[in-house]
């Protein structure tokens, strides 16, 4: 076969393939269509708007805590929640203490049923001051926690990006209702601030060089009750490590 001739067979054997791959990717949203699949959404929740920071200076109280549980035979596992977080990017992989280390984190519904995700910082939505449950009847109150966890080699740990999160069933503007798939990109940010962290490690007589490592992680706590305990808490499948420079 001569150089034009396999050209043009390869040629030809490209556009078949590519005409192959065309009618299964048709025939796969056909069949999508036709079985009625709806496709995943992805919503979107930005902690960082002034709007968020104002509401979160107004209230002068917290409220929500607890988790876990033991009886006689020892302590009690909560069901986890039907989600999966991953971190998708820190903005740097160096930082300074005190700057902002802002993040961007992806939870996904991997259950079997629509999960109502709280997506307010107004705790008022389900707490009276004194922190007595304010949810009406006939309502479900939701609250959260996500943060992001700074660690060291010795396990101590750091929470920054901290935010309470909030709704009610009879808000729906309060959370996101998110179908088996669907999921949620939530932006947050906090200052690096290190208080239990060491940066010395174990026996050292002094800092080893510059720059330090710690290990970022996020936290996510959902609960349909007064406390936290009915769920265990939801860890990111992943982790990544950051540099921490002097100022």
């Amino acid at each position: 076969m001569g150089a034009g001739a396999q050209a043009a067979w390869r040629g030809a054997r490209l556009r078949t393939s590519r005409r192959a791959i065309a009618a299964l990717t048709l025939g796969w949203c056909l069949s999508a269509m036709a079985l009625g699949a709806p496709l995943p959404r992805q919503y979107r929740l930005d902690l960082t708007r002034p709007s968020i920071a104002k509401t979160e200076t107004r209230l002068r109280w917290g409220c929500g805590g607890g988790s876990g549980g033991a009886t006689e035979k020892g302590p009690v596992v909560p069901p986890p929640l039907p989600l999966r977080m991953r971190i998708i990017s820190l903005d740097a992989a160096e930082y300074r203490p005190g700057q902002q280390v802002n993040a961007y984190l992806l939870i996904t519904n991997v259950g079997r049923s629509p999960f109502n995700f709280p997506s307010s910082v107004d705790q008022t939505l389900i707490f009276h001051p004194g922190c007595t449950w304010a949810p009406p009847p006939g309502a479900l109150g939701l609250h959260g926690l996500i943060t992001l966890v700074l660690a060291d080699q010795s396990g101590h740990e750091d929470f920054i990006a901290s935010h309470g999160l909030y709704g009610v069933s009879s808000n729906s503007n309060s959370y996101v209702p998110l179908a088996p798939g669907d999921s949620i990109l939530i932006k947050t940010a906090g200052k690096l601030f290190l208080q239990s962290t060491r940066l010395r490690p174990e026996g050292a007589a002094q800092l080893p060089a510059p720059p330090h490592r710690l290990t970022v992680t996020a936290r996510l706590s959902v609960d349909d009750t007064p406390a936290f305990g009915r769920f265990s808490p939801v860890v990111s499948a992943n982790s990544l490590r950051i540099r921490i420079v002097p100022r």
